[in-house]
């Protein structure tokens, strides 16, 4: 995964910058058929200025290309950290989403081909009883 890095109004530390590598690495056990090459990662995080909330707010934005689908998160809180989570958490429910869709689509076709070679034409539909 190649993670494009960008910081306004922030320094990055290296503790944000390993803090969120592991977060990013969630993302693998959901995208583990692609080429990690071929996955690109853009990363902004962002330090408000100026806004009418007294404090320090927060941004962060990830988009995410792996093969040919395109993911997007934006989020604003009081502390880098849990902002960070708030995005990382965003892009996974996405993902798996999107990987349970290809899991079902599958299972659906399977259960359509068992109903097209099984002699009852209620296979599909059969249900189990309850209370046996």
């Amino acid at each position: 995964m190649r993670i494009n890095l960008k910081a306004k109004n922030l320094e990055l530390t290296p503790k944000i910058k390993n803090y969120l590598q592991k977060r990013l690495n969630y993302f693998d056990r959901f995208i583990k058929k692609v080429d990690p090459a071929a996955i690109i990662c853009d990363v902004e995080l962002e330090k408000i200025v100026g806004d009418q909330r007294k404090g320090e707010i927060f941004r962060a934005e990830i988009n995410l290309e792996a093969a040919g689908v395109f993911y997007r998160s934006e989020e604003q809180s009081e502390n880098i950290f849990s902002v960070i989570d708030l995005v990382k958490d965003q892009i996974a429910r996405e993902l798996k989403r999107n990987k349970e869709k290809k899991v079902d689509l599958i299972r659906r076709g399977g259960r359509s081909i068992k109903k097209a070679f099984s002699l009852s034409t209620l296979a599909r539909f059969r249900r189990r009883s309850k209370f046996k």
